[in-house]
């Protein structure tokens, strides 16, 4: 696992984040939906767009992760200081804690 966290795949998160929605530090976006929140976000998008139809999600990996542990069961400490450093600037944007 840490490996991954370590690795290069990481950096491709952070370029579909963070780094994708600001620029210089700077949020670029008036709004970032939240996942935990994300039914709820695409109905308030499709009302603020003034769509006729709801936005619809799909459940493509649905079943993809096999582990269903909260996250804090399943890093260990050294694990999740190095999540909390890699995605610092986004944790503290939107109010999360790690």
């Amino acid at each position: 696992m840490t490996s991954f966290i370590a690795g290069p795949h990481v950096q491709t998160l952070m370029r579909k984040g963070y780094l994708l929605y600001t620029r210089d530090g700077e949020l670029l976006v008036d709004h970032i939906c939240r996942f935990e929140t994300l039914e709820l976000e695409m109905q308030l998008l499709s009302e603020r767009l003034n769509l006729r139809e709801q936005l619809q999600l799909t459940r493509a990996k649905g079943t993809f992760r096999a582990d269903k542990r909260h996250y804090r069961a399943i890093f260990s400490q050294n694990q999740a200081d190095l999540i909390a450093t890699i995605f610092r600037k986004e944790i503290a944007l939107l109010g999360y804690s790690f």
